[in-house]
């Protein structure tokens, strides 16, 4: 009865270290940074626009790999003008590239100058979530 008692004991401490070291991976370690921006804040085709139109950015980035994400957006000027959060998941290839992503100006943001800004959510793994923030150059919305 002792030597069974002995073999739970260790088999349970086994595992227990083991869960505790995978779990330590995919919190601590498993992909930090899954995307990196190298052009913050991002170039804008032009500096007015006018409500409604589509205003195009240029995204120099390196992706590690697809994950689900979520995008929050907002226009910061003399006030903040959220956006509906949309799914980024798989939008950008992964690897290195330059691309260019649209952004749709609403019709009732009110005129003045702003900075688009917002950060991706990615869903890293069950524990984690990992959040990149962005930003544009500075706009105006004009008649």
């Amino acid at each position: 009865m002792k030597k069974v008692l002995m073999f739970v004991h260790w088999v349970s401490t086994i595992a227990l270290n083991l869960a505790m070291i995978v779990g330590f991976y995919y919190y601590f370690i498993d992909c930090r940074e899954p995307i990196k921006f190298g052009n913050l804040p991002f170039p804008t085709e032009k500096m007015e626009y006018k409500r409604g139109e589509k205003m195009n950015i240029t995204i120099d980035y390196c992706k590690k790999k697809n994950l689900p994400s979520k995008m929050y957006a907002n226009f910061t000027g003399g006030i903040v003008y959220e956006m509906t959060p949309r799914e980024t998941s798989g939008l950008l290839p992964i690897g290195c590239h330059t691309q260019k992503m649209t952004i749709d100006i609403p019709h009732n943001l009110p005129l003045g100058e702003y900075v688009v800004s917002g950060s991706n959510v990615y869903k890293v793994n069950f524990l984690r979530e990992e959040i990149v923030e962005w930003s544009t150059r500075k706009i105006s919305v004009v008649e």
